[in-house]
């Protein structure tokens, strides 16, 4: 973008693309106007922990028989393989967590007619094949993931947006993120009704962070 306008980018980076955003940005801070990352992973171990206690929080009580058997079925984290990371994802979208309102199902069906409608049918099935090669590729080194342990060196400024209902993004890593990279002119807003995906949840908002940039 820089190179085709000439001028400094705005970058929005979601989930892992926000990790990866805040990485980059520290390589090429005059390239950079500022960074808008929404739900950026930072510590997998901890991202981890809070996810399993919610869905063995949300596992108990004599109405959750078959939540609990897919809780248990999944074992502990960290998960390396795409199957179990599969299995855990659907139980958070079906919980809420990851779009507000939505389950795995609606959110995969969109998904793939997405996929169908951007690359066709033969493309669009082979994108979703690609899925599993990524994250068996990918898995193992976001296991190891922390930022904490060496914060990027962010000189532009970063608008964080995180979803309250979002399990992912504890509060813990909501407060101490910022802190850690000490971006200058940081912002952050936490939005109501918005799980993981919270640009999805609440686009005004996003949107008009954006603008605001």
């Amino acid at each position: 973008m820089h190179g085709e306008t000439g001028r400094p980018a705005l970058i929005l980076g979601i989930s892992i693309g926000g990790t990866i955003t805040l990485q980059a940005v520290e390589h090429e801070p005059d390239h950079v106007r500022a960074v808008i990352a929404v739900s950026p992973d930072a510590q997998t171990t901890v991202s981890d922990a809070a996810a399993h206690a919610f869905l063995q929080e949300q596992a108990r009580g004599p109405d959750r028989h078959r939540i609990r058997r897919s809780v248990m079925a999944l074992g502990h984290p960290p998960f390396v393989d795409p199957a179990p990371f599969q299995r855990r994802t659907r139980l958070l979208a079906d919980l809420g967590t990851i779009e507000h309102g939505k389950t795995f199902g609606a959110l995969a069906r969109e998904a793939f007619f997405a996929l169908i409608r951007t690359y066709g049918a033969v493309g669009g099935v082979r994108a979703l094949r690609n899925v599993n090669i990524i994250q068996r590729r990918l898995l193992p080194e976001i296991s190891s993931l922390d930022l904490f342990s060496r914060p990027p060196r962010v000189t532009v400024p970063v608008h964080y947006v995180f979803g309250e209902q979002d399990v992912l993004t504890p509060a813990s890593v909501v407060k101490d993120l910022p802190a850690a990279i000490a971006a200058p002119g940081t912002t952050v807003v936490r939005l109501p009704d918005a799980g993981h995906m919270a640009h999805f949840d609440q686009p005004r908002i996003v949107r008009s962070i954006v603008e605001a940039a």
